[in-house]
């Protein structure tokens, strides 16, 4: 079956995939954020890391 596009209406389960999405992108984010400060302190000059 497919499904017509009507605007302003979501198909079932889009604000749990959403959700999920949203959570994989803030993790994701963080992971990142997390390794450029490692690989920062990993090229300062003496770092013992």
């Amino acid at each position: 079956m497919v499904h017509q596009a009507v605007p302003g209406v979501w198909l079932p389960g889009y604000e749990e995939q959403r959700h999920y999405w949203e959570g994989m992108f803030i993790e994701m984010t963080e992971r990142c954020l997390r390794h450029r400060a490692w690989v920062a302190e990993r090229q300062r000059p003496g770092s013992r890391v």
